[in-house]
This record gives C-alpha cells, sequence and structure tokens, in this order.
C-alpha cells in the first residue's frame, strides 16, 4: 500500500475546524477523492500506453474504492485492479455501453506489476503514482479550497 502524508496545510486545516464535524468529513473524503481520481487517470492512461490489448480488460478494471477510517478526520482510498469469478461476464449497469456484458477480471494486473519468477515485472501503477502524486496534492488542496469557499470561509 502506498500512503501519502501531507503537511504544511495548517491555514486550510484551521478554516476547516470553522465547518461542524459533518462538514469537515465531507470536505476532507471530496478533497482525497479528488486526489485519487488524478492518479487513478494516470494509472489508467499508463496502463492503455503500456499494455495494448484488444479487449481493454486491464484499464477497464482499474477502481477506486473509498475505506471509512478509524476516525471522523482520516480518508483512505485504494486505487487497485478488480480480480476474480465475480468479475467476470458483467453487464454494464450505466454508461454509453449500458446493458453490454463484459469481462472485467484483470487477475493478471498483479503479475504486470510485480512480475512472477518466469516473467519480468512491468510496473504501471507506481510510476503512474510517483509521476502524480504532487498533481493529486494540489487537486487535493484545491477542491478543500473551493469546498471551504463555498461555505463561506475564504
Amino acid at each position: 500500500m502506498i500512503s501519502v502524508k501531507v503537511d504544511g496545510l495548517a491555514d486550510l486545516a484551521n478554516r476547516l475546524k470553522e465547518l461542524d464535524i459533518e462538514m469537515q468529513t465531507r470536505l476532507l473524503a471530496a478533497s482525497t477523492a479528488a486526489a485519487a481520481a488524478t492518479t487513478r487517470k494516470e494509472v489508467e492512461l499508463r496502463a492503455r500506453a503500456r499494455f495494448t490489448e484488444r479487449t481493454g480488460t486491464l484499464f477497464r478494471s482499474i477502481y477506486v474504492k473509498r475505506k471509512k477510517g478509524a476516525d471522523a478526520f482520516q480518508s483512505v482510498y485504494f486505487i487497485g485492479i478488480r480480480k476474480g469469478k465475480r468479475y467476470q461476464n458483467l453487464k454494464l449497469r450505466f454508461g454509453k455501453n449500458k446493458g453490454q456484458t463484459v469481462n472485467m477480471d484483470a487477475f493478471y494486473g498483479g503479475f504486470l506489476e510485480f512480475g512472477t519468477k518466469r516473467m519480468a515485472r512491468h510496473p504501471f501503477m507506481r510510476p503512474a503514482f510517483e509521476a502524480k502524486k504532487m498533481d493529486a496534492v494540489t487537486a487535493a488542496k484545491e477542491r478543500m479550497r473551493r469546498g471551504l469557499t463555498k461555505f463561506g470561509l475564504k
């Protein structure tokens, strides 16, 4: 698991404390979601560019999932690859291809990222994270600033 701890956000944190706890939690979740979305886009781009395949299963199976934090001021998002039988032959419920059946089982994503004893590793997730981590922090800060402005805290 890769994690980033951002320091130096004292001014935003002080303004955030002026809101009630529910609004603080929502704003924190929204800002970390913006950071996760930025990183996910880069992971998808690198997966498409590096592993061009006919089906598109690998980049379609990349997901972002929010994990409930231990306390109200912790927001954790996972970026991963769907794998397993339950992701085979899924019927899409929304989007332009609604109703189409697709395979979203990219069990081999871990093999590509970390390699095997018979295959060299071809990482695409970690380099994407490293390339976009400062952009993700910027996206989180900007989303938090917009939220604070929305609530009247400049």
